[in-house]
């Protein structure tokens, strides 16, 4: 695998191009999943949150922070997966634009 290493002001330079992008996407994606999640007692839909990454990688990580969100995206043998955060996702992919923006 390659790997490209920027001049540190060029690298700073695009990181402030970028990262708002990156975040508007990450909201859309957040806000996406608290509007799909599965609510029994609530703790999974409070415990969604955005992350961002360290400066090396840059970007941001939409996770649920509780144990048993692994369950409730992917399911047991006894229950469906609600795929909260992977259906948030392609839902945020085909409407977010470069922009930032959704569609109009």
């Amino acid at each position: 695998m390659a790997r490209v290493v920027l001049y540190p002001q060029l690298q700073g330079q695009l990181a402030a191009i970028i990262d708002p992008d990156l975040s508007n996407r990450a909201d859309a994606v957040l806000h996406m999943a608290r509007l799909t999640a599965p609510v029994d007692t609530g703790a999974y839909k409070r415990a969604l949150r955005k992350i961002k990454l360290r400066r090396q990688r840059g970007g941001y990580r939409v996770r649920a922070g509780v144990d048993h969100s692994i369950y409730v995206e992917f399911g047991t043998r006894r229950m469906h997966g609600y795929r909260t955060l992977g259906n948030a996702l392609t839902a945020a992919q085909t409407t977010t634009h470069v922009n930032g923006k959704g569609p109009g």
